[in-house]
């Protein structure tokens, strides 16, 4: 064989026997062969009852009695007999004013012997008002009853004033009442009958009304 073919022949050997110890001993790139398998799977939570969450609490809404003023009734009655009570706010004399960020927001009217009736008032309702510095009065219908009662009010302070003014307003409120009148005494409109000294009314006669006819005949 020439030398040639001998070189030839040596470089293909030496080709292939580079190319398996590649193939046979590569490893990616990063990666530790020792490192051991790790798994995908998440580790198993736990397999106690969850705790519910706590409760939130509601705010308690401060309800105070507030300082009704009279402000009248209205001169027609209502068709069901009631009467439109005007409430004013009074706390002006207690030195509870309303001033600017200061409201009274009515939840509620108390009535004592007497009831509140649906009838509609002039006027703004006092179911749901709020007294401040520009609205201090509103209406409520009530049915008096047979001796005089009182009306309340009762409410929630809502204060966005400095908090010296609103522990002022709220120390200087007062529950101040208005007196209802008891409802009129009706009488009976009964037919008056004539006693044994008076005659009934009859017709009366006119002047010309009697007939003109000829005179009778003197008596012989």
């Amino acid at each position: 064989m020439s030398t040639r073919l001998r070189c030839a022949a040596l470089l293909l050997l030496g080709a292939l026997a580079t190319a398996c110890a590649t193939d046979g001993g590569s490893t990616d790139a990063g990666v530790d062969p020792t490192a051991e398998p790790t798994s995908a799977t998440p580790a198993p939570e736990g397999t106690g009852h969850e705790k519910p969450a706590p409760t939130m609490k509601k705010p308690k809404i401060n309800m105070v009695g507030g300082p009704a003023g009279d402000g009248g009734e209205a001169d027609e009655r209502n068709d069901d007999g009631s009467v439109c009570q005007f409430v004013n706010w009074l706390g002006g004399q207690d030195e509870a004013n309303l001033g600017a960020g200061i409201e009274f927001r009515l939840t509620g009217i108390g009535l004592d012997g007497a009831k509140r009736s649906s009838a509609r008032c002039p006027g703004y309702s006092c179911t749901g008002f709020t007294f401040d510095s520009n609205s201090d009065s509103c209406v409520v219908a009530v049915l008096q009853g047979k001796s005089e009662g009182t009306l309340t009010i009762r409410g929630e302070v809502r204060c966005s004033a400095t908090a010296a003014e609103c522990r002022e307003f709220r120390s200087n409120l007062k529950t101040r009442t208005i007196p209802i009148d008891p409802a009129p005494d009706v009488e009976p409109t009964d037919d008056v009958e004539p006693t044994d000294d008076e005659e009934p009314p009859g017709d009366e006669e006119l002047p010309g009304d009697e007939t003109s006819g000829p005179e009778p005949p003197p008596a012989e």
